[in-house]
């Protein structure tokens, strides 16, 4: 049987309103046997503003703590298996500590745009006061929600690379990383402006 599915959640923090989720789907039920499925008219939304990172239910990356503040608009029209998204994401104020090695890159920024079948990256940045910086920018197609085709372009000045505990490195990429999922191709260069290596702790500990 035909049937109509709703949503809407929000998150509030004294009268300040982080989060909004609405939403609309027709479903097909049934009891006997149970069943559930989407159908193919979805009119979901999903509005934050000033949400932290730490605040969402999000898996947590393994030796590394990513904290920052979100705005979002988002808009999911459709069906289900090939949906129409549209919106963008701005990510502000926000870090991330790795543990081992110890690394703390304080600044870290993003300006995402989701248009039908393509993800815009206008800018992803991450830099240290010691770490160096590392960007972002490119496209992202899409099939539904699965990425099919991308092109990339990675930049850094002064990237700290920790290889080997004997061995220091900075670098500056000029990368771009093109094609489909399935044939990716690689191009540009890597200068590394600065390195050291101390043979004797190398010697000792042997390759990472």
């Amino acid at each position: 049987q035909k049937s109509k599915a709703t949503a809407d959640i929000t998150l509030h923090r004294n009268a300040e309103q982080l989060l909004a989720i609405k939403g609309v789907s027709d479903v097909s039920l049934s009891l006997m046997p149970f069943g559930f499925k989407p159908g193919t008219d979805m009119d979901a939304s999903l509005m934050t503003r000033g949400l932290r990172l730490s605040m969402l239910p999000l898996p947590k990356m393994p030796g590394a703590d990513i904290d920052g503040k979100t705005d979002v608009t988002l808009r999911v029209r459709g069906d289900w298996k090939a949906p129409r998204i549209s919106g963008d994401l701005a990510l502000k104020d926000g870090s991330i500590s790795v543990k081992r090695p110890s690394l703390t890159y304080e600044n870290v920024s993003a300006e995402i745009r989701w248009v039908p079948d393509k993800i815009i990256i206008e800018s992803v940045s991450v830099a240290g006061d010691k770490e160096g910086s590392l960007k972002f920018a490119g496209d992202i197609m899409l099939s539904g929600f699965k990425p099919t085709r991308f092109n990339v372009r990675l930049t850094g000045e002064d990237l700290f690379v920790p290889f080997h505990p004997a061995i220091r490195a900075r670098i500056h990429p000029n990368i771009l990383l093109a094609g489909s999922m399935d044939a990716p191709r690689l191009t540009g260069t890597i200068t590394i402006p600065e390195s050291r290596l101390n043979l004797d702790r190398f010697v000792e500990q042997g390759p990472s």
